[in-house]
């Protein structure tokens, strides 16, 4: 689906398994791209923080999305760490070293029983075309994310509302 799509996720992760079952850390990530939408991540993440003092929010935003928002400003304020492109490749130095990409293919390599909440964000032109609908209805039907409706065409919907479907769905 070529539309910006702002992806909520939520994430579990393997990695200091025993501590987080006995602190019952809850794990999400957050997608973010160069919709202008990328806008209300630093107002999303602070906002589900207040929700859940044992949530642990990531984010993994596109270079496009960081002209919407500063990530060391964001993990400054919240301690929310931001993924970039460049943390691809800083840390790869010989060969069998591990690459971001490879491992990471969030959606492709997400586990497909752990939910996903989409929030299409995009112009008028991409949100009306045919197959923006048939993509969203794939997403609903066949894979069973949840679509946050925008709140005008290709208007992604309000951080609120947004942290309303997370409380409902993923917390």
């Amino acid at each position: 689906m070529s539309a910006e799509l702002l992806s909520i996720i939520n994430h579990t992760d393997n990695k200091n398994t025993r501590e987080r079952e006995t602190r019952k850390i809850k794990n999400l990530l957050i997608g973010a791209t160069g919709s202008v939408a990328s806008i209300k991540i630093p107002f999303l993440t602070k906002a589900l923080l207040e929700l859940d003092s044992n949530l642990s929010i990531k984010v993994c935003a596109t270079t496009h999305a960081l002209h919407f928002f500063d990530p060391i400003t964001l993990n400054s304020e919240t301690g929310v760490q931001v993924f970039t492109d460049q943390d691809e490749w800083k840390d790869w130095n010989k060969i069998s070293d591990p690459i971001l990409h490879i491992e990471t293919c969030i959606l492709r390599a997400w586990d497909s029983t752990r939910p996903v909440i989409v929030c299409p964000a995009m112009n008028t032109n991409m949100w009306n075309h045919p197959f923006t609908a048939k993509h969203l209805k794939v997403l609903d039907d066949e894979l069973g994310y949840i679509v946050v409706p925008p709140i005008s065409v290709g208007a992604m919907a309000e951080y609120m509302t947004i942290v309303n479907y997370v409380q409902e769905n993923l917390i």
